[in-house]
């Protein structure tokens, strides 16, 4: 109780999901995490085909694949999508 009252004194909003749903109401999880996962790996396989796969990706490059991966995933667009998409939108 100390803690929703703590939350209320606050102007915290307390949300609780259902079991096991958490995965299709969270809406980084839905519209951009998952477009952050495919873009790299993308790029990663862009790498591999173009090295033939003789080159190691080192820790130098990491930043590289992931700005460009970003970019396109951390959009306007998919952000107010994805809160839609879960109906957490007000």
């Amino acid at each position: 109780m100390e803690f929703l009252e703590y939350a209320v004194q606050k102007r915290i909003l307390i949300s609780v999901y259902p079991s096991h749903s958490t995965h299709t109401l969270q809406p980084l999880d839905v519209g951009l995490f998952g477009p952050l996962s495919r873009a790299y790996s993308s790029k990663l396989s862009q790498f591999q085909q173009q090295s033939m796969g003789l080159l190691q990706v080192k820790k130098a490059a990491f930043y590289g694949f992931f700005q460009a991966s970003y970019a396109s995933a951390f959009t306007e667009k998919n952000i107010l999508s994805a809160f839609k998409a879960t109906g957490i939108w007000l």
